[in-house]
């Protein structure tokens, strides 16, 4: 187990029933890429094999049978958009949520998820997560007042989890009145969430520093449970198909002192016992 230096990893959502997620660093101006995909996995990081059935409308709306992509949009500047893939008949339709909704994201929209028939938009530099229609992109309400949100992840069909990175807490929004139900303290840097039978796993990314933890929180109380110790900087997390928690971990680069780097490394932990298989 690693020291952790200032005391404390990033997720993925993938298929969530019939969508995809795919998110970058798109500027729909300069035509630039730079992303990470969500469309496929290795076949042991399986993060949908264990989630529970989740119910939606079904194939009957605009945003049916594709995949969403999140665009980012400039720093500081701009707005971000959505785009729609249409996996049917092979469309793209870009800046989906503005033109249903009559307004833009935001600034720095860095990630989506969907849980049964809502998405949740988590747009980073402006603080806020868009609750919408997964079917229609029309708006169900607004989360405000976050303080740099990273990923957004349902907790049952009325509750939202949110990690709140520059506050290193994640936040328990419900989604109807958009009212805070709980606030819970992590550790430094929470991004990436996994949600396995009523438990949220926190990957804790570091922040500008080092972390070397994923926190465990109970859904149904909103208390941490326990506290899971990790290589450097956890940035990624998922449940394979054995059941087991695999988490991959960043490392650190201290770029004025490179005797202070840390390697990156993946554990592999056994979810019944907490005991670490690998790493």
């Amino acid at each position: 187990m690693p020291p952790t230096k200032n005391t404390v990893s990033n997720d993925f959502t993938l298929c969530r029933g019939y969508k995809a997620i795919y998110q970058s660093n798109f500027n729909l101006n300069t035509m630039r890429i730079n992303s990470w995909a969500l469309l496929a996995a290795l076949p042991i990081l399986a993060s949908c094999a264990k989630d529970e059935p989740k119910t939606s409308k079904g194939n009957n709306g605009d945003y049916a049978n594709g995949m969403f992509i999140t665009n980012e949009g400039p720093f500081q500047g701009g707005n971000g958009t959505l785009s729609f893939y249409n996996t049917t008949d092979g469309t793209l339709e870009n800046d989906v949520f503005a033109s249903v909704n009559l307004r833009p994201l935001g600034n720095v929209v860095h990630s989506m998820s969907i849980s049964g028939d809502q998405a949740f938009i988590v747009v980073n530099n402006s603080g806020v997560v868009e609750i919408v229609d997964a079917d229609d992109m029309s708006s169900n309400g607004t989360i405000t007042g976050l303080q740099q949100p990273r990923y957004a992840v349902g907790i049952g069909a009325n509750e939202v989890a949110i990690s709140n990175w520059g506050s290193n807490s994640v936040e328990f929004y419900n989604t109807t009145s958009q009212s805070l139900v709980a606030s819970v303290n992590v550790n430094t840097g929470p991004e990436r969430m996994l949600l396995h039978n009523g438990m949220l796993y926190v990957a804790n990314s570091g922040g500008f520093g080092l972390d070397s933890t994923v926190t465990v929180i109970e859904t149904a109380t909103h208390t941490v449970v326990d506290t899971l110790y990790t290589g450097y900087n956890p940035n990624g997390i998922a449940i394979d198909a054995n059941g087991d928690l695999w988490v991959l971990c960043g490392g650190y680069t201290d770029w004025n002192d490179a005797s202070n780097n840390e390697d990156g490394s993946i554990h592999r932990y056994d979810m019944a016992t907490g005991a670490v298989e690998l790493g």
